[in-house]
């Protein structure tokens, strides 16, 4: 099942991809669209309204808004500016791409997105401001759950493997409800 989530503030932009992984942004005319893998999402209730019930259900079962996605496409509209930077070592080796459109607004602030880039391998920021939406599309069966991330790197190896079988099992639940299995 394919979900399109829309968000309207830039300010409390609810998608965390600072340990992520996304694509070189991919800008047509006055939109970008960025692959992301391995997102974090922290649900307002606003974008949880959005949610079809079969999600909800699955978050209500796990009593939280916050889950990760291990791939989505995340599309902004209306762009008046753009500011690229792809980094592979910090002193050199840094690719720079931008551009300022017409109706570009001085007095508006930017949004600014930070993330591990694959190819080329390194750091990436993206600083932009634009006057339309963002969209994140993501099949339902992207979604997987990490109770504690905090906890999850503290473990041992063999609580490791005991807490990755617990995250298949999420996983394969989610799987059989989508196909109908359950």
């Amino acid at each position: 099942m394919k979900i399109k989530l829309q968000f309207k503030d830039l300010n409390n932009f609810e998608l965390d991809l600072f340990e992520s992984f996304c694509s070189v942004p991919v800008i047509m005319y006055d939109k970008m669209i960025i692959g992301t893998y391995t997102t974090n999402l922290d649900l307002l209730d606003r974008t949880y309204n959005q949610l079809p019930e079969t999600l909800k259900r699955i978050l209500d079962q796990h009593q939280t808004r916050n889950f990760y996605l291990k791939s989505s496409l995340l599309t902004i509209t209306g762009l008046t500016a753009y500011n690229i930077d792809i980094g592979f070592d910090k002193k050199t080796d840094v690719l720079h791409a931008g551009k300022i459109f017409d109706n570009f607004d001085k007095e508006r602030g930017h949004t600014l997105i930070t993330c591990a880039c694959f190819f080329p391998s390194g750091s990436m920021a993206i600083h932009f401001q634009a006057l339309g939406d963002i969209f994140l599309e993501f099949d339902l069966k992207d979604v997987f759950f990490l109770n504690d991330v905090k906890e999850f790197y503290e473990i041992s190896e063999l609580e490791y493997k005991e807490s990755d079988e617990i995250n298949d099992q999420d996983y394969n639940e989610i799987t059989a409800i989508i196909c109908g299995k359950k």
